[in-house]
């Protein structure tokens, strides 16, 4: 039970730094939207947190 609870909470734990990070780069993005030549750039949440969690897949459990 307490494993269960310490993977819950790594996977939230993970998701909010991604969100985070996934802000930042929009945050650039505005900030430079008037920048000539300036790329907008994004983070693809869904991979990047599989890549995260390392399996690629999220166990579910029954209850």
């Amino acid at each position: 039970m307490l494993n269960r609870l310490d993977s819950d909470l790594a996977f939230v734990a993970n998701a909010l730094k991604l969100r985070a990070q996934r802000q930042a780069v929009l945050a650039a993005n505005l900030a430079n939207a008037d920048t000539p030549n300036y790329k907008a750039r994004d983070l693809d949440f869904a991979s990047a947190l599989r890549d995260a969690m390392g399996s690629g897949a999220l166990p579910l459990t029954r209850t």
